[in-house]
């Protein structure tokens, strides 16, 4: 682990909650995925901002939302549904986020995944405002999709996305999964079956970048001891994956949640959150710097929970301007209920940004933050006004003048 100091001075956090889910009826709970940002501009630009809820809907099994906002005011002042989960078609407790194809000059699909139910009950991908398809997993073809769906690229006659399922595959441990939208059907291939030995088992967290993938796994196996899960890149037109690093123990670091990856003078550095493990139990923030063939760690951060520091760090770290990274965690904080953090890289610098103060703003944060027109957006599990779950905005201010994150 490197020396850390706190940061000090000359910052603080304007927040805000956008939305509260359950102020209607059926406008979803517990919504545990990143949100995804789309800006249109013609007279006037907008954002939508659209995610996914666990729970609520017409059927109680979850929905796909969206809150809009006008660019000109940046307020957002409304929350619609853009469906509700059926449990033996469409599926049930999405948790990954949503994805978009501007596939047709300006006709977006809207692509989203349900971890359960459909026809096999092992999870579905589902696609609206286009063909409104849904593919049902049946096991061999993966199983269990928590981390939602990543572009890839475009066909003459087709999109192909993806994504990694938890369990399912040749060896129920988890798969790669590449789905194509072609001739109005979803159809998925499985480039990677994970066997539960150096490339891991149990993926947990949604593919990041384009052409080669970067994803971590929830557990490992080294001989005949479980370990802390893995890091690994996954090239398309590949069948195989590489493991760049396995946790080697709980201080280590334990259940890897999401990577962000950078590089610094052609070299290739990886950045993350374990959301267990490290000394204090509670997670790390680690870095993951390429030395020839290898990846060596270094801890940034330890979590340490309590009122002064977060808990159980939850997704990818957001990456902002001047070397910043900025994440959530589950739990700690003043009111035990989460909080924002901040991690400046040169040095390593770290202080807790907001403490989620329950019922008032929300609770229990689970996904990643995403750039905003606002700051930065997140959602949280439960709290608010409505004990359902928040979406909330959130910026730096900075002495003597305000600016964006």
């Amino acid at each position: 682990m490197i020396p850390e100091r706190a940061l000090s001075g000359g910052t603080n956090i304007h927040f805000r909650t956008l939305y509260s889910f359950g102020y209607h009826q059926y406008d979803g709970s517990g919504p545990q995925s990143a949100l995804y940002r789309t800006s249109e501009c013609s007279q006037v630009c907008s954002d939508s901002l659209y995610g996914t809820t666990t729970a609520g809907g017409v059927n109680n099994a979850g929905t796909i939302f969206d809150i809009y906002t006008d660019d000109l005011t940046a307020r957002y002042f409304d929350g619609s549904v853009v469906m509700s989960f059926s449990p033996a078609t469409t599926g049930s407790d999405p948790i990954g986020p949503v994805t978009e194809d501007d596939r047709d000059h300006g006709s977006r699909w809207l692509f989203a995944t349900a971890s359960q139910g459909g026809a096999n009950g092992k999870g579905t991908v589902v696609e609206r405002r286009g063909t409104e398809e849904t593919l049902s997993f049946d096991g061999r073809d993966g199983a269990l999709p928590i981390a939602g769906l990543t572009g890839g690229p475009h066909r003459r006659h087709g999109y192909v996305s993806y994504s990694a399922t938890s369990e399912g595959g040749a060896h129920n441990l988890g798969a790669i999964l590449a789905i194509e939208l072609s001739k109005n059907k979803l159809t998925s291939k499985v480039p990677h079956s994970f066997s539960g030995a150096s490339d891991g088992e149990y993926p947990n967290s949604q593919l990041a970048g384009t052409s080669i993938f970067l994803g971590t796994t929830s557990g490992s196996t080294s001989g005949s001891n479980s370990v802390g899960g893995t890091v690994y890149e996954f090239a398309l037109g590949s069948s195989t994956l590489t493991t760049l690093y396995t946790f080697k123990d709980v201080k280590d670091g334990a259940d890897p949640t999401g990577v962000f990856a950078l590089s610094q003078n052609s070299v290739s550095v990886i950045y993350g959150t374990t959301a267990q493990g490290g000394s204090s139990g509670y997670g790390t923030f680690y870095e993951l710097k390429q030395t020839g063939s290898h990846y060596e760690k270094v801890t940034l951060h330890t979590f340490a929970g309590g009122s002064t520091d977060g808990a159980y760090p939850q997704g990818a770290p957001a990456y902002r301007s001047d070397n910043e990274f900025y994440g959530v965690t589950k739990k700690g904080g003043s009111h035990n209920c989460g909080t924002i953090f901040r991690l400046n890289l040169n040095p390593a610098q770290y202080e807790v940004v907001h403490s989620f103060r329950c019922v008032k703003d929300g609770a229990y944060p689970e996904a990643g933050l995403v750039g905003g027109a606002d700051g930065l957006v997140g959602t949280t599990t439960a709290g608010g006004a409505y004990h359902q779950g928040s979406v909330f905005t959130f910026k730096r201010l900075k002495r003597q003048r305000q600016s964006l994150l």
